[in-house]
């Protein structure tokens, strides 16, 4: 006859260090990608710029083509918030001026947005 011991299984352990490393490398990575994002945006205006400076609406080349396009249909309308500010007190401007969500991610990290965002709840349906 064998008499076998139950032996305690051990539980994993969550291990806090690496969490905090992984996070750090998320962290870092999407500020990166920010960084790449907004140079990219800004080099877009500047072409943009360009193009509409020399009354072109298209750009070709090896790399590859830029053009001015409108679009069809509905169009949308926009105040430049650097000259409204301008126009208007700090404090009216303040009150007046939302960033959209998407734009923010392009600038600021997830963690950083999540600290500053407000959330405003949908009404219920009767």
């Amino acid at each position: 006859m064998t008499v076998r011991r139950n032996r305690a299984v051990k539980q994993p352990v969550f291990n806090e260090a690496k969490a905090e490393e992984i996070l750090k490398l998320i962290s870092k990575s999407e500020d990166i990608v920010i960084q790449h994002q907004t140079f990219v945006e800004q080099q877009k205006l500047e072409l943009f710029d360009m193009l509409k400076e020399f009354g072109m609406k298209e750009f070709t080349s090896d790399v590859g083509v830029a053009s001015i396009v409108n679009p069809i249909g509905r169009s949308s309308s926009f105040i430049d918030p650097r000259d409204y500010e301008k126009l208007v007190k700090k404090e009216e401007f303040y009150n007046s001026v939302k960033v959209i969500m998407e734009k923010a991610k392009m600038y600021i990290s997830t963690l950083q947005l999540a600290k500053i965002k407000q959330v405003i709840p949908g009404e219920m349906k009767k």
